[in-house]
């Protein structure tokens, strides 16, 4: 259950990604468009001129945060297995030592994640700010 609802996390973030927005009400969103297009041109952007730039870090970011997210599933599945494999130990100090260490790591490698993952937006954050001005 809580792979499933780790994926399902995991899945909404590729699947809600640059959603095309509703076509019922063109009329008014073209008009919402315009106008917001219209203030955002009177403000100016931040790194207009080098949109490319931008482009590359924003993509290079995301392929980052999945393969991330990615290896935080897989040690997540770990955990699980780890658990499984000392609930079925049956008393086995063995099969509980081997169970321990593995939940151990597991649970230590995704904290290594969690920290890159940090590291990774706030570094892109100061990249694409940096470009951007």
């Amino acid at each position: 259950m809580f792979l499933l609802f780790t994926a399902n996390l995991f899945m909404a973030g590729i699947s809600l990604a640059d959603t095309p927005p509703p076509t019922g009400k063109a009329g008014i969103y073209d008009k919402i468009k315009t106008d917001q297009l219209d203030k955002l041109g009177e403000i100016g952007l931040p790194g207009e001129g080098d949109t490319q730039a931008n482009d590359v870090l924003d993509r290079v970011a995301k392929i980052i945060k999945y393969v991330l997210g990615a290896l935080v599933m897989l040690f997540m599945v770990l955990i699980i297995y780890a658990g499984f494999k000392w609930m079925t130990a049956g008393g086995n100090e063995d099969n509980i030592n081997s169970a321990k260490k593995i939940m151990t790591s597991a649970i230590i490698g995704v904290v290594v994640i969690l920290f890159s993952y940090a590291l990774t937006v706030f570094i892109f954050n100061i990249l694409l700010t940096k470009s951007g001005s």
